[in-house]
């Protein structure tokens, strides 16, 4: 028990910071609900509402298992059963089936993986940091994780937390050696989404191009990252006969989503039709003009300060918000962008006026996303 003690001692010594911004974070999330509940209307756009409200009773918990989080509840539940949720990975629903034990409510699981994950997540930013960029203040980087206009989705039945977690871990174990453990990371990271395989040209260009020693083994190892990715294929192609079910389903779930990609060019000038024939005053207007100016941010801060990014990060960063635009859409970027930590490493590297400023708007904008997805309407 003194071991464990000792243990918790330090490890709140170290992490002092980031256990009590975490804490101020989610009371902050959890007031503002509970608050939000006596004035907002919930008119919920997504399938099973009835199903939460029933089975978690209160506003202020069922909220948090909306949008995604009744697919991944569902497949948890129920397995792959209803069409077309082929389209969300599986390892995120597997664990809140795993760690429910049959007992516990599911949705409590999955906000709690998802908040661990987000935890652990600012704690190998930290590790980071410290390691390779020790002008940037790890707490600015926190701050901004923490504000950030959606980083409420880390406090739902989402898989940000775990997914950006386990990003991190890849990045972090490769840059120290540790090449099985990058390997493992990375492998089920592409279980969780598919973005995941994205770590694996990431990769490959930081031992291509920075002079790497050991490139056969570095490369072999690397190429271990697609292995959830693959090994969900042949479930898809075991079970329903098809291997990219996960791209074919997309389309079913609105957002202007298409199972075909579209060109780049193409995104951009359906924003600029959205942006120029609907209403200023609508949500629609709101939500697409967030959805470009994320994508446009996100693409444009990792060009410019390109210097200050290693050429694997900058690719990936890149992936994050160009690669799911292939789909048609921008819909979901500004939660997309959550895994892009380059972006949020060079914000933190800004004067402190600008980054004021940036914190400033950043908590108007969650508070005011936060009401949105509150009533039930799609943000992001």
């Amino acid at each position: 028990m003194s071991t464990i003690k000792s243990f918790l001692v330090k490890f709140y010594a170290d992490n002092k910071f980031i256990i009590i911004a975490f804490l101020v974070w989610k009371i902050a999330l959890t007031v503002a609900v509970f608050l939000l509940q006596y004035f907002v209307q919930f008119h919920p756009t997504y399938p099973y509402s009835e199903m939460l409200i029933s089975t978690y009773k209160h506003f202020f918990v069922y909220i948090w298992g909306g949008f995604d989080g009744v697919h991944y509840l569902n497949i948890a539940e129920n397995g792959y059963t209803q069409q077309f949720t082929q389209a969300f990975f599986p390892i995120f629903p597997l664990l809140i089936k795993i760690l429910s034990f049959g007992l516990i409510p599911k949705l409590f699981v999955g906000i709690a993986i998802n908040n661990v994950g987000f935890f652990f997540s600012l704690i190998i930013i930290k590790k980071i940091i410290q390691r390779s960029f020790p002008k940037i203040k790890y707490q600015f980087v926190v701050i901004l994780y923490l504000s950030f206009p959606t980083a409420f989705f880390f406090n739902a039945v989402y898989n940000e937390g775990i997914f950006l977690c386990l990003s991190l871990l890849t990045f972090y174990f490769f840059g120290r050696q540790k090449y099985v453990m990058a390997s493992i990371s990375g492998a089920i990271s592409s279980g969780v989404r598919l973005i995941g395989i994205f770590m694996l040209p990431a990769l490959l260009i930081s031992v291509l191009f920075e002079n790497s020693k050991r490139v056969k083994l570095k490369m072999f190892y690397i190429m271990l990252i697609p292995l959830g990715l693959i090994a969900y294929m042949a479930y898809l192609q075991i079970m329903f006969n098809d291997y990219l079910y996960f791209l074919h389903a997309q389309n079913y779930f609105g957002n202007a989503r298409s199972s075909d990609f579209i060109l780049f060019p193409q995104v951009i000038f359906r924003y600029y039709k959205i942006l120029t024939s609907v209403a200023i005053d609508t949500s629609t207007y709101a939500i697409s003009f967030l959805e470009l100016l994320s994508a446009s941010v996100f693409i444009l801060i990792p060009i410019l300060f390109f210097r200050k990014i290693p050429k694997s990060w900058l690719f990936y960063s890149l992936s994050i918000v160009i690669i799911p635009s292939l789909t048609g859409t921008f819909s979901s970027v500004p939660r997309y962008v959550l895994m892009s930590f380059p972006v949020f490493f060079v914000l933190a590297s800004f004067k402190p006026k600008f980054f004021y400023v940036i914190i400033s708007l950043n908590v108007v904008l969650q508070l005011l996303l936060l009401s949105l997805f509150s009533s039930g309407v799609f943000v992001s």
